[in-house]
């Protein structure tokens, strides 16, 4: 609790939130399985935490990578109480507690997908029109996400076509040119008595006071849902068959450019990951290998 407080202290709304989540699970373990309400460090042994996967497995349904994630961030609690000296190094658990995660995959969309949602037939100013725009914005922006797309202002738009924004998730620098599909939607929004300080895209109030992260980050989660239900009415329109979410512009975005550079530096400088291992992991989560080219190149000796 006293980390949570910490991480929202300095900022880091999204892991108090993920931290809260996680400990809401283990309290309620607690309460129903132990008939307690509390646990010390050095009662984190390999035998609970082995009973505690079994109830998040079993009675919970959990995935394994959501117990994996569930334990990675435990222990990533318990080194940080070692270092406090709250806790001795010796009681440390997970030196035999392996954890184990199953490779997941990102769902993308093909060119040829993005093409048809270009050309959709939809009429303007509806709610599922704005969808598509600030999808194929994202895209067009080297997969922006959802809250940048959300509180981009007219001043991250400067006089040379650019966009230049610092990404909510982790702060990094984006300064890009600008491609005419991008500047095209933006045309749509662009009024003749916008201000700099003015949201772009009509999603965000005006007038409300979002000096409160946790009030923009409300406002932001509540706006993607409206959007992910649009994105799901495009899917059908188009004869798309995978859950399209907003989200996917991103992925689409990292698939379609390594498909036409095969590089991975290129690829890890446009989404700002801080490792090439981050972004190779990414792409291998996307399917985007050279093994079909492989193979196929194998099976015509």
């Amino acid at each position: 609790k006293k980390e949570i407080s910490r991480y929202e202290q300095t900022g880091k709304y999204r892991t108090a939130e993920k931290h809260q989540f996680i400990l809401n699970k283990l309290e309620h373990y607690l309460k129903t399985k132990k008939n307690r309400t509390d646990i010390n460090f050095n009662e984190l042994t390999v035998p609970f935490l082995t009973e505690y996967e079994a109830y998040l497995k079993n009675d919970l349904g959990n995935h394994q990578n959501t117990y994996y994630t569930d334990f990675k961030n435990i222990r990533t609690i318990y080194r940080n109480a070692i270092y406090q000296q709250v806790v001795e190094q010796h009681t440390y658990p997970f030196f035999q507690v392996k954890l184990h995660q199953i490779p997941s995959v990102k769902e993308k969309l093909s060119p040829d997908e993005i093409v048809t949602i270009q050309k959709l037939k939809l009429k303007e100013g509806t709610a599922i029109w704005h969808a598509r725009n600030y999808f194929l914005f994202s895209y067009y922006c080297a997969g922006m996400r959802w809250g940048d797309v959300c509180t981009l202002k007219w001043s991250n738009i400067t006089d040379e076509q650019r966009l230049r924004y610092r990404m909510g998730k982790n702060h990094k620098l984006v300064d890009m040119e600008l491609p005419e599909q991008a500047l095209a939607i933006l045309q749509y929004y662009k009024t003749p008595d916008a201000r700099d300080s003015d949201f772009i895209f009509p999603l965000l109030k005006k007038k409300k006071d979002y000096s409160n992260p946790k009030v923009l980050k409300k406002s932001i989660s509540s706006k993607n849902t409206v959007i992910d239900r649009e994105m799901k009415n495009i899917a059908g329109l188009a004869h798309i068959r995978i859950n399209l979410t907003f989200h996917i512009s991103r992925h689409s975005f990292a698939f379609h450019l390594y498909l036409k550079t095969k590089d991975v530096n290129a690829v890890q400088t446009a989404l700002r990951h801080s490792s090439l291992q981050e972004t190779q992991k990414y792409l291998m989560e996307l399917g985007a290998t050279e093994l079909d080219s492989e193979l196929r190149d194998f099976y015509k000796q």
